[in-house]
């Protein structure tokens, strides 16, 4: 806690203590839970008075979405930069991630994409696509809006169009920009269009992670040809698999291509929806407050939370031995350090006389 913020006493013991209860609420071990919080703390510019607010929408994001606490913990820095950069809240992302997650990203997956999809946001060029369109994504204060309004302005914009005119609105708005179509279409609830599918199966990474997948599939280098093909062969792999099979396999060949299993269910001709909307799961996430204290309560009595509060109670032990001790400790390093600069002004042959001295008496 002391080398990753820069709180006082009263406030690192204060973030202890909510660390310890996140461990058990979100089943993770205490170095895990830290990480968890002062990820978010020092990414967003939080402090120890937070801590309560970012366990709770932290579980709500794990509860709601599509991957272990471990998981989210080990993929929020890939977003958590971009996030602040445009503006948005810890809510904001764990709403937008919980989507993700759910319509078939995994949880790096849907970290990168979703700090791409924030790059996005904060692109200068993106505002004047945006404002082409009719559009904003700064209040008239020059602030960020929330992402759940920069959607909703993109969802009202492009009700009514059909499939080839959505795809085109949405490479007209990010063309420049530097943004990710497939993140902005998981937040917009679109499902993956012909046009889409096409750009997928000609990007040298997708044909790449296919074949390693064991594929072995030649393309040709027309992308209609090459898009049928692909369609064929996903059908032909899924057909003699069990669902539980056909979800791994699609989980690998997600990681492989940099497609979401959503997409790839659909190029394989698998009927599929949005699992959620952003404004819903962010307005969850708002309105977290209470889930880790009512999910340490749940899981408080359990084996493996007793455990968990044994090692947590030793690492208190060693923490109020600590600060016991700090004022000692810092007694000694202080006077070391006034040794060694004591030590450094001296004239070169005495400080050679020293050390001679010191060493003939470390021997004897």
């Amino acid at each position: 806690i002391y080398s990753s913020t820069d709180l006082a006493q009263d406030g690192a013991e204060k973030l202890f203590k909510a660390v310890s209860k996140f461990a058990v609420a979100g089943g993770a071990d205490i170095d895990t839970a830290g990480r968890a919080l002062i990820q978010v703390m020092n990414g967003f510019k939080l402090g120890a008075d937070d801590a309560t607010r970012i366990g709770d929408t932290f579980l709500a994001m794990v509860r709601d979405g599509v991957g272990t606490t471990d998981d989210f913990v080990n993929a929020i820095g890939r977003s958590i930069p971009s996030a602040f950069k445009a503006g948005a809240s810890f809510e904001d992302m764990a709403g937008a991630l919980a989507l993700l997650t759910r319509n078939g990203l995994s949880t790096q997956m849907a970290s990168t994409s979703l700090g791409r999809a924030f790059d996005l946001i904060s692109n200068p060029k993106f505002e004047q696509n945006m404002r082409k369109k009719g559009l904003t994504v700064k209040d008239a204060h020059g602030n960020f809006l929330p992402l759940t309004d920069i959607v909703g302005q993109l969802k009202g914009k492009m009700d009514g169009l059909n499939e080839t005119d959505r795809a085109k609105f949405l490479k007209d708005i990010t063309g420049g920009a530097g943004g990710t179509i497939q993140a902005m279409r998981a937040l917009l609830g679109m499902t993956l269009s012909t046009t889409d599918a096409l750009d997928a199966v000609s990007d040298p990474k997708f044909r790449e992670g296919f074949n390693s997948m064991g594929m072995a599939m030649e393309f040709t280098g027309n992308k209609a040809k090459d898009l049928e093909n692909v369609q064929n062969s996903l059908k032909d792999a899924l057909a003699g698999m069990s669902e539980t099979q056909a979800n791994e396999f699609l989980y690998q060949m997600a990681e492989a291509t940099g497609v979401s299993t959503n997409d790839l269910r659909t190029m394989a001709g698998q009927v599929v929806e949005s699992n959620g909307n952003l404004q819903d799961l962010t307005a969850t996430m708002y309105n977290a407050g209470g889930t880790m204290e009512d999910m340490y309560s749940q899981m408080a009595d359990t084996p493996e939370a007793k455990l968990q509060l044994l090692a947590n109670a030793w690492d208190t032990i060693g923490w109020n031995i600590g600060l016991a001790t700090e004022p000692l400790r810092m007694f000694i390093v202080d006077g070391i350090a006034g040794l060694m600069n004591a030590f450094n002004s001296l004239d070169p042959s005495v400080q050679s006389f020293i050390a001679n001295a010191l060493i003939i008496g470390t021997i004897v």
